[in-house]
């Protein structure tokens, strides 16, 4: 019993902040004076600067004292270097057909009749060929013909593929 007074007497406690009922109008703004938590500025005499509403204030120049914008300049030159030597980047595409040889030309060619905006390339690796189509850079831009290859082919998935920067 004397731990749920306890806690009582605590909750009472914390709950008691005295706080500043705003009895305003809607014509009238919300207003509080925090003047009181303000640093206190002082000259060199020791004497308190006091600011008024009508003082402004001087922007005071940063200056860096650590530059390292040479460092900076050396770290972009050798990412783009490294940059312009890249021949692919990390794409997407959709795979329609994984198995035999003659399911695979059959895809192929039922792919091309029935969308022939959608690119598709026919590859080979060892023992299984693969129909592939579009490339793409994103896996939104991939999904929006992935709904349209689901209805013909159901076994048909969006992959990441290394794809040529030479294509775009």
């Amino acid at each position: 019993m004397k731990v749920k007074s306890i806690l009582f007497a605590i909750l009472g406690l914390t709950s008691c902040v005295t706080q500043k009922v705003s009895t305003t109008n809607q014509d009238q703004k919300y207003h509080e004076d925090l003047s009181s938590w303000r640093p206190k500025i002082e000259n060199e005499n020791g004497a308190e600067i006091q600011e008024t509403e009508n003082s402004k204030r001087v922007p005071v120049e940063v200056v860096p004292l650590f530059a390292k914008t040479k460092e900076l300049n050396l770290v972009l030159d050798s990412m783009d270097r490294y940059n312009l030597k890249q021949n692919f980047i990390d794409g997407y595409t959709i795979q329609v057909f994984n198995g035999d040889r003659e399911g695979a030309m059959a895809a192929k060619k039922e792919l091309t009749i029935t969308l022939p905006d959608v690119p598709s390339d026919l590859s080979f690796n060892a023992p299984t060929f693969r129909v592939k189509a579009g490339e793409y850079l994103t896996r939104i831009e991939a999904e929006q013909d992935y709904f349209r290859i689901k209805k013909i082919f159901p076994n048909a998935i969006v992959i990441p593929q290394k794809i040529s920067i030479k294509n775009y």
